[in-house]
């Protein structure tokens, strides 16, 4: 059992990564319920970016894993924005459906029949650069970059240096350059990385906290996203493989990024 309003976020976040229409694998267009050790884990993946999120719950007795399609889940969240956020949802399952129970209502939704594939050894344990900043002053950056690239590559470069200066550069053709500077706390070695715009803007508005982090290992690992303060979220945002001279004049078309 949890919250209405925590099953709706966890729900909102784990999602996050998933694929909107019918994908194969069918993972791709699911997401993956994980209860154990009284913690419900949501997570969701489409192969270049991953988000995971997770809840406590209560009375919780058996491990289970299970894919539920992104179909349902929607469907279920659409529910629990019509109730009460204290009210309790209770989660039972069975080999063929989960069922969540909550106010005199319930739903059930099928399971999917694949398997999430195991993520856990590419959760970053490490980080060379780490950076906090205050989510709405980037977001608003990020919107102004993105509105030059995001009919061209949707490609910003992120350039990191020990100053508390946190660069973002975008560049189109037909529109020219963009560039925006903000305000970051930053610890570690200085950067330049690559990453999608959508990918990183969507991660930043599913949180609702004042501040993120953001976590790095090179210009070649995965960009981890997290509110400032806790590991109940995170998204992993795989980068976009330029040469160092194409980072440094963010002017090269790139690839489609590498998988997760």
């Amino acid at each position: 059992k949890l919250t209405v309003g925590e099953l709706a976020e966890v729900i909102e976040e784990g999602t996050l990564a998933a694929s909107s229409g019918e994908e194969f694998p069918l993972y791709l267009s699911s997401a993956n319920f994980q209860i154990s050790n009284n913690v419900l884990n949501i997570v969701s993946t489409d192969t270049r970016r991953l988000a995971l999120s997770g809840a406590a719950v209560i009375e919780s007795v058996d491990s289970e894993s299970a894919l539920l399609p992104m179909k349902g889940i929607k469907e279920i969240h659409r529910i629990l924005a019509s109730l009460n956020p204290e009210y309790l949802v209770e989660i039972l399952y069975d080999d063929a459906q989960f069922y969540f129970k909550a106010d005199n209502v319930e739903f059930t939704v099928r399971r999917v029949e694949s398997h999430f594939p195991a993520y856990e050894k590419i959760l970053p344990k490490i980080h060379s650069t780490t950076v906090v900043l205050d989510r709405g002053a980037l977001i608003s950056a990020l919107e102004r970059v993105d509105v030059i690239v995001k009919d061209y590559n949707r490609m910003v470069i992120l350039d990191i240096a020990k100053e508390n200066r946190f660069v973002m550069r975008g560049r189109a053709p037909d529109f020219g350059n963009a560039k925006e500077e903000i305000f970051a706390e930053i610890s570690g070695d200085d950067l330049k990385i690559a990453v999608n715009s959508k990918f990183f803007m969507e991660s930043l508005k599913v949180l609702r906290e004042s501040h993120v982090r953001l976590s790095f290992n090179g210009s070649s690992g995965h960009m981890v996203v997290r509110r400032s303060d806790g590991e109940k979220f995170i998204c992993l945002i795989a980068p976009i493989n330029l040469t160092e001279e194409e980072l440094n004049l963010g002017e090269t078309e790139p690839d489609s990024g590498d998988g997760i």
